[in-house]
């Protein structure tokens, strides 16, 4: 019995040094994409951060976490894809990867039976489309 509990709280202690090693790497790469001229490699490094950062939450039933960073990297990718002074294609490819997002956060939020919540984070959506006019696939 002791030794699970040594095995658990090990399991709970690696998962927070993982999760600060990835929220850490989600921070350098969310300064870059701030700096950077509209760089999409800036703008995918950035996404796969966040991405790694979910999917290791998920692992190990950490779905708060999963919705926190989701939400964080969703409401950037809105930001970047109404950004005026970013590229047509730049802004585009953040519209794509904010629909990514979405569909991800309302499927996790349905899975906790809050369908509220996710009806509200798609007619949010809906209107930042609406007002800004991202650009459209041709």
């Amino acid at each position: 019995m002791d030794s699970l509990h040594h095995q658990i709280f090990r399991n709970i202690d690696n998962y927070r040094l993982k999760a600060q090693d990835l929220k850490t790497e989600m921070y350098l790469c969310e300064a870059v994409l701030t700096k950077s001229n509209g760089c999409e490699r800036a703008l995918h490094a950035y996404n796969d951060a966040c991405q790694k950062l979910v999917r290791r939450s998920q692992e190990v039933g950490d779905d708060y976490c999963a919705i926190r960073v989701l939400k964080k990297l969703h409401y950037a990718l809105v930001n970047e894809m109404n950004n005026p002074d970013r590229g047509q294609a730049f802004r585009h490819k953040s519209y794509l990867l904010a629909c990514d997002t979405l569909v991800e956060m309302c499927r996790l939020y349905r899975l906790y039976e809050n369908e509220p919540r996710a009806q509200m984070c798609q007619e949010e959506f809906s209107r930042s489309i609406t007002c800004n006019h991202p650009p459209k696939s041709h």
